[in-house]
């Protein structure tokens, strides 16, 4: 992926990709600092999102308004 960065209009194309990267990290972490299942909140989101035309409808996306069932926890072996 070194090249595709270095000119040009591809240099936008990897700004946008490094910053839809980034918002993707946030939104994984902020589900689970709202004890949301991370992927289980993405989904969610991504099924809902071409939906909410009005902001009450995005800020009912927000991991903190979601419904969806909490964290499991799950045993760490290592």
């Amino acid at each position: 992926m070194e090249g595709i960065c270095s000119t040009g209009d591809t240099v936008v194309t990897c700004r946008n990709l490094l910053s839809a990267s980034f918002s993707l990290m946030r939104s994984h972490e902020t589900a689970k600092a709202n004890d949301l299942e991370p992927s289980a909140y993405i989904h969610y989101v991504l099924g809902r999102i071409a939906e909410a035309d009005t902001l009450e409808k995005l800020e009912a996306l927000l991991p903190w308004n979601a419904e969806l069932p909490a964290l499991k926890k799950v045993a760490q072996y290592g």
